[in-house]
């Protein structure tokens, strides 16, 4: 089982770099298996020729017999469709360790969590925003704007998830932490699991201009 293994630790690792740079990160990804690298490819291609999910699964499935082995080709299938989906880093490992199997499970969740620690606590994921500096010296646009709580939560309500991640992507941790301070957790854990594109400066001052607007 060392070729499943590696896979599987490979599927985790380009999950977490899906998650924070971007699912295109994966071109210039480091593959260890050049099956999970063969089925990415194909993956991002028919992403870019706006194939939908279920279309690409098909397509992946179609490949089976190109693969080592059937355990490799369904780790393999299942982990680029978590990424595609942008589902729970939890998820992906409950659901890579039963295709792995019973006797592997333990062994396997222990590297996972080491590789990709577990980020739906409330703790977790308000530590990822509040401890950090802001995007740039551009950035961090709305830390004198946000002392009227119920504007700021209001404005929020207008807000899509997608703008809501680059605001606090681009603001300091004490801006962070007045903007956290009246989102909802089930929002918040919503967007930390959503699937976003890299997120550049510009992406960043075009969100805090929209929210600053409302303020």
């Amino acid at each position: 089982m060392e070729k499943e293994m590696k896979t599987a630790e490979n599927i985790i690792r380009a999950y977490k770099l899906s998650r924070e740079k971007g699912i295109l990160a994966l071109r210039n990804y480091d593959f260890i298996c050049e099956d999970f690298k063969f089925a990415a490819n194909i993956a991002l291609d028919c992403l870019q020729k706006n194939l939908t999910p279920e279309q690409i699964y098909e397509i992946l499935n179609n490949y089976k017999s190109d693969f080592e082995n059937e355990i490799i080709h369904k780790l393999t299938v299942e982990g680029i469709m978590c990424i595609i989906a942008g589902d729970s880093a939890d998820y992906l490992k409950e659901l890579t360790a039963s295709i792995l199997g019973k006797k592997y499970r333990n062994d396997f969740l222990r590297t996972a969590d080491g590789i990709l620690p577990c980020e739906n606590t409330k703790e977790a994921v308000i530590k990822k925003y509040c401890d950090k500096q802001a995007f740039s010296q551009k950035t961090d646009l709305l830390k004198d704007k946000l002392n009227d709580r119920e504007k700021l939560k209001s404005a929020l309500s207008k807000t899509d998830n997608k703008d809501i991640h680059a605001v606090l992507t681009g603001a300091s941790g004490e801006t962070a932490k007045k903007i956290l301070d009246v989102i909802d957790f089930d929002l918040l854990k919503a967007i930390n699991e959503d699937s976003f594109e890299e997120i550049d400066e510009n992406t960043v001052i075009i969100a805090e201009n929209k929210l600053a607007g409302m303020l």
